[in-house]
């Protein structure tokens, strides 16, 4: 072998146009190989996620992003005018979906952006309003439509909903089973991304069957605190994560909890970068959501057992 092969990149050593197999990964040094990693589990990161899972310097990950295009593990391109990394992959042999499918789903899903949040939002709050009116226009169809309002309030009619309810919330669990599936030997396909983004879609899905399986009635003692609990579970996630969206996409460094333009009081309040006011936003909604997750389901399952034995 030559001094100028010895110098090639795996990629060009491959001589498939620029893809690389799995094991030259494994060579590479312990931070790129981290990062290459990471990057394959987010399917195609912009340079702002790059930096936050870096640790918030920008400089650093553009360099450590320029070394690994250079030996050909990495490509760069230019979407809605935001820089985005993909790994750069042997294709698979086999029967494969077309790609175009995939990757349209893959994007859909995986890069939700904050004014498609914002627009979740306002269907939630939507969703949140009978909740409120409740009181009102269910005296309004009992006085009107007494018997759809004898409807409502049926057995058949909360079994057959409360069993939708309960379909949604097994697919919720199916994103816990995609984070834990090397721990639990489980494998299941798509990234991380993709599935959290199934995961707040199906959220919202579950907000609205609760509305249809409750009638928009909020309920007395165990009900209305079991109910007051999922609206917690909802919230949380989704505030956060529409928080967490809002940070990356601006276009600002640095933020701090007094403008600037405040003069010398802003000095006296904390700056973060971008990186570390992701994570400090991810402490509380993350862990607020985990807490409220763990006292809805078994709250669930009382719930479950009160309505099979008890009523």
């Amino acid at each position: 072998m030559s001094k100028e092969e010895s110098n090639l990149s795996p990629a060009k050593k491959a001589g498939t146009g620029g893809s690389i197999q799995v094991a030259d990964i494994l060579a590479l040094p312990e931070a790129e190989r981290k990062l290459v990693n990471w990057i394959r589990r987010q399917e195609a990161p912009t340079l702002g996620e790059v930096t936050a899972q870096m640790g918030g310097d920008e400089a650093e990950a553009i360099a450590m992003l320029e070394v690994l295009i250079k030996k050909g593990f990495l490509q760069q391109q230019e979407k809605a005018g935001r820089s985005i990394y993909r790994i750069v992959l042997a294709p698979k042999r086999g029967r494969e979906v077309p790609k175009t499918l995939v990757q349209s789903f893959n994007e859909a899903l995986g890069k939700i952006k904050f004014s498609t949040f914002i627009g979740l939002t306002f269907i939630t709050v939507v969703l949140l309003m009978p909740f409120a009116l409740s009181k009102v226009y269910l005296e309004v169809l009992r006085d009107r439509a007494f018997d759809w309002h004898q409807f409502i309030l049926g057995d058949t009619y909360k079994l057959a909903t409360g069993y939708i309810a309960l379909f949604f919330v097994a697919l919720e669990m199916l994103f816990t089973l995609r984070k834990r599936g090397r721990q639990w030997k489980i494998s299941l396909p798509g990234s991380i991304l993709v599935w959290r983004g199934l995961h707040i879609f199906i959220g919202v899905g579950l907000l609205a069957i609760v509305l249809v399986h409750t009638g928009g009635a909020t309920g007395f003692n165990f009900n209305a605190i079991f109910l007051w609990v999922f609206f917690a579970v909802t919230l949380s996630a989704l505030v956060g994560v529409t928080t967490e969206t809002g940070v990356l996409e601006s276009t600002r460094k640095h933020f701090t909890l007094v403008p600037e333009r405040a003069g010398k009081i802003s000095k006296f309040f904390p700056s973060f970068s971008k990186g570390r006011l992701i994570r400090q936003l991810r402490d509380i909604w993350l862990s607020t959501h985990i807490i409220t997750v763990c006292a809805f389901f078994v709250m669930l399952a009382f719930h479950i057992f009160l309505a099979y034995y008890y009523q």
